[in-house]
C-alpha cells in the first residue's frame, strides 16, 4: 500500500529482515490501488484498518489484525486510505520459502487464510517486535533475528492447518476442534474459560480434552489462556488509556498487583514500563517519510 503520506517511525535492521512501525498520513479521498509487495510482509495493525483487499476473483474482503502479504502477488486495496498505523515485519523471500516449504504458487485458499491471521503467538510476537521498534535496547538485532525465526515456524505451522495439510497428532484435536477453541478463547469477553465449556464446544470430555490439547499443541490449555490472556494485555496497554486496574478487571485478574506479577513474570517488564516505552517512542521524532 504505497503511499506518499507514508511515516517510517521506527526501524531495526536484521540478518534477513525488515521490522518497521509504520503510519500512514491523515484521511485521503476514497482510494483504489494496485500493487505487489517485493517481500513476504507481515503485518500487525496497531490502529483501526481501512482497507479492504482483493485478490483474483475473490471479494474484496477486510483485513484482520495479523494479515500476510506474499511476495509478488499483486494485490488491489481499496478504502479511505490513512490513518493507519501498524508494525510491518519484512521477510526475505528466499529464506521464507526454503523455511516455509511455500513458495509463489499463491491460489485463492492460500490468499483468503493470509487475510486474518488468528495466531496468538504471532499477535503477541509482533507487538513484542514493534516495542523493540520503537524503544532498541542491547542486542535488539539478535533479538529480532530470533523472534523472526520462530515466527516463521509459526507461519508454515498455521498454514498447513489452515490449508488441510497438517496430520492430526495420535490422540490429539482434529483441526476444526482446535480451531473452535482459538476462536473462542480470542474472541471470548469472559473473564475465565472454563476446560468444561471449551470441551462441550468440541464435544468431548474435560479430561479428554487436556490430554488432546496437551498432545495437539505441546501446551496445556491453562497456558495457552494465560499466553492469549497476555496477548490482549499487551494490545490494550498499546492501543488503548485504559488504567491499569481496568485492564486488569478486563482480563479477569483480581488485582492489579496480580496481573503486574503476571505480566512481569511473562515478559521480565511491569504493565507500566511497557507502555512507557511505547508512549516515549511514540513522541520521538519519526525517522520521516518513506514509501513501501
Amino acid at each position: 500500500m504505497e503511499s506518499n503520506h507514508l511515516t517510517i517511525e521506527g526501524e531495526i535492521q536484521a540478518h534477513s529482515v525488515r521490522v518497521q512501525v509504520r503510519n500512514y498520513g491523515p484521511p485521503s479521498p476514497r482510494l483504489e490501488l494496485v500493487t505487489a509487495w517485493p517481500d513476504y510482509s507481515l503485518v500487525r495493525s496497531l490502529g483501526p484498518i481501512s482497507y479492504s483487499a482483493n485478490t483474483g476473483s475473490s471479494r474484496f474482503l477486510g483485513f484482520g489484525e495479523v494479515f500476510l502479504v506474499p511476495a509478488g502477488v499483486p494485490i488491489t486495496y481499496k478504502g479511505l486510505g490513512g490513518p493507519y498505523r501498524h508494525v510491518s515485519c519484512r521477510l526475505d523471500a528466499r529464506t521464507f520459502e526454503a523455511l516455509t516449504g511455500l513458495d509463489n504458487g499463491w491460489d485463492d485458499g492460500m490468499l483468503t487464510a493470509c487475510r486474518n491471521i488468528r495466531t496468538p503467538q504471532l499477535n503477541a510476537a509482533l507487538l513484542r517486535l514493534a516495542q523493540e521498534t520503537l524503544a532498541p535496547s542491547f542486542a535488539s538485532d539478535i533479538l529480532v533475528d530470533s523472534l523472526v525465526n520462530v515466527m516463521t515456524v509459526d507461519l508454515a505451522r498455521y498454514f498447513r492447518q489452515a490449508l488441510g495439510e497438517a496430520p492430526k497428532a495420535k490422540g490429539g484435536l482434529a483441526p476444526w476442534q482446535l480451531r473452535r477453541i482459538e476462536e473462542h478463547v480470542e474472541d471470548s469477553p469472559e473473564t475465565s474459560l472454563s476446560i468444561s465449556h471449551l470441551a462441550e464446544l468440541c464435544g468431548i470430555s474435560s479430561g479428554h480434552l487436556m490430554r488432546a490439547f496437551k498432545q495437539t499443541t505441546g501446551e496445556t490449555v491453562h497456558s495457552y489462556v494465560d499466553r492469549v490472556r497476555l496477548t490482549k494485555a499487551q494490545r490494550l496497554l498499546c492501543e488503548t488509556k485504559l488504567p491499569l486496574k481496568t485492564i486488569a478487571a478486563e482480563l479477569g485478574f483480581s488485582t492489579p498487583s496480580s496481573f503486574s506479577f503476571a505480566f512481569r513474570r511473562a515478559t521480565g517488564g511491569t504493565p507500566a514500563s511497557f507502555r512507557e516505552q511505547l508512549r516515549k517512542a511514540a513522541s520521538r521524532p519519526s525517522i520521516g517519510s518513506k514509501t513501501h
